[in-house]
Formats: structure tokens, C-alpha cells, sequence
């Protein structure tokens, strides 16, 4: 089975569909503006503040480790690409 990395963006997105909230709405739960919403989930802000995914995580109802774990191995989505072993 492949894995593959999911952008925040897209993260955002399925987990908000899955609980079946408007980006309004999650806004409104995280204590967060619209425009920070929209920006995330549009891809146009890649690196939130963990605050602002503790928010969101809050206001979703999932762990913030659900937010910044990417599908990958479980690795951190920050975490670097592994390259294969030095000599």
C-alpha cells in the first residue's frame, strides 16, 4: 500500500466535511475569522501557528495531532523527507 503525504490544506478540508461543518461555521467553533479558515484550507497559509490548529482541532472535535500528522509514516508534516542511507 503507498502512502502519501496530505497537505493541511486538504487535511482541514476532509476532516471538516467529515463532521459536516461550513468553513462559517468552523470559524465560529475555533474562535477563528473566516479569512483564516479559507486561507488555510485554500493552501494560501501553510505553516498556522499551533494555536491556530489547537483552534481548529477544538473546534473540529479531533486531536491536534489529527491537524499536523500527515498520512506518511505518521511523521510530523514538517518532519524532512527521508533520502536513504549515507556511506
Amino acid at each position: 500500500m503507498a502512502t502519501r503525504r496530505e497537505p493541511l490544506a486538504l487535511r482541514l478540508k476532509r476532516l471538516r466535511d467529515a463532521v459536516g461543518l461550513t468553513q462559517q461555521e468552523l470559524a465560529n467553533r475555533a474562535g477563528l475569522s473566516i479569512s483564516a479558515v479559507v486561507q488555510i484550507e485554500g493552501g494560501r497559509k501553510n505553516d498556522p501557528r499551533l494555536s491556530t490548529l489547537h483552534a481548529l482541532a477544538l473546534g473540529l472535535g479531533v486531536p491536534v495531532t489529527e491537524l499536523i500528522v500527515s498520512l506518511e509514516e505518521g511523521t510530523p508534516e514538517t518532519a524532512p523527507k527521508r533520502r536513504g542511507k549515507k556511506a
